[in-house]
């Protein structure tokens, strides 16, 4: 509904009472990101209809920063370690605002959910995803792909 300021307000306030409401932590998170995306689509149709154009990041990189610092705080509570969805969100984020260490550090936790998602087919596609859009910075990523969508196409041929 495009309401995201209001669940904003809402949502801090929330957390004011209960810093550690899962609920509102996520979706604060989720609103920081998606007012993140307006303006980076904002800033996407800019370039589309003028090629000289560069990007204003400045406008979308501190939202997704706080979306992420919510993120987190979600994934390190106690009930929600190792959640995929919180994490799928962190590496979308580091990958936009280019935060290498944290992706890497972020991959490194995706990875070690393997076994947990070893007949989750959405888990491969992210991850195979992931890899390719890494090909071109590490070595190997191509491979590591393919594998990931393999696995993904096989776990949805069953």
């Amino acid at each position: 509904m495009q309401r995201n300021d209001d669940a904003i307000n809402v949502y801090e306030k929330t957390l004011e009472i209960d810093p550690n409401y899962d609920i509102a932590l996520f979706n604060l998170a989720a609103a920081y990101k998606n007012k993140a995306s307006e303006f980076q689509k904002s800033e996407a149709k800019k370039k589309e209809s003028n090629p000289k154009y560069k990007e204003d990041e400045t406008k979308y990189f501190p939202l997704l920063n706080k979306a992420a610092e919510y993120f987190t705080r979600y994934k390190v509570l106690p009930q929600h370690k190792g959640d995929l969805t919180a994490l799928q969100q962190l590496a979308n984020i580091y990958e936009v605002t280019r935060d290498k260490q944290r992706l890497e550090s972020t991959v490194v936790e995706l990875e070690s959910l393997e076994s947990s998602n070893l007949t989750n087919a959405d888990y491969y596609e992210f991850l195979g995803g992931l890899y390719a859009r890494q090909v071109s910075s590490k070595k190997g990523m191509a491979e590591r792909s393919k594998q990931m969508f393999d696995k993904a196409d096989k776990l949805r041929k069953r």
